[in-house]
């Protein structure tokens, strides 16, 4: 192999892990939101129970 192969398979390989990292790195990020939407809707059953026992209660 002569060295503009070598120079241009290392350039595909950097451009592959690039691409690699940013799918993680969205990946991370959809999980973050996912997470987050779970305790959003955890804390708006939990309010609304609130809410009907305050109403049972009056």
């Amino acid at each position: 192999m002569d060295a503009n192969k070598i120079e241009e398979k290392a350039g595909l390989l950097r451009k592959s892990m690039d691409m690699i990292e940013l799918g993680i790195g969205e990946a991370q990020v959809m999980m973050q939101l996912g997470n987050h939407l779970q305790n959003l809707e955890a804390e708006k059953h939990k309010l609304r129970s609130q809410v009907k026992r305050l109403c049972q209660e009056n």
